[in-house]
């Protein structure tokens, strides 16, 4: 099952990818911000879909500081992580 959303919001428009764990949707997104693919301004973020909670979100340059870090992310409980915000219509 595809838990997890990596959304790049680039030059013209979003690009969505789906990973079943956060370890690799963080390696998923460590790949993308890495690469030629993906300038400072350009905006990613991580969703967790079975409740539409943010666990990553940001530009470029702040997320590859927050993902790079392994010992902080995996040390973290999950309820610590995820910024509880709706996607869904009310």
């Amino acid at each position: 099952m595809n838990t997890y959303l990596i959304a790049h919001y680039g030059k013209s428009a979003p690009t969505f990818t789906y990973a079943e764990t956060l370890e690799e949707a963080r390696t998923c997104a460590l790949t993308l911000l890495k690469s030629q693919l993906c300038s400072p301004a350009d905006i990613l973020s991580i969703v967790y879909v079975a409740t539409d909670s943010i666990v990553y979100y940001g530009k470029r340059n702040e997320l590859l500081a927050k993902l790079a870090d392994t010992d902080q992310a995996t040390t973290a409980q999950p309820a610590q992580r995820f910024w509880h915000l709706s996607l869904n219509e009310s």
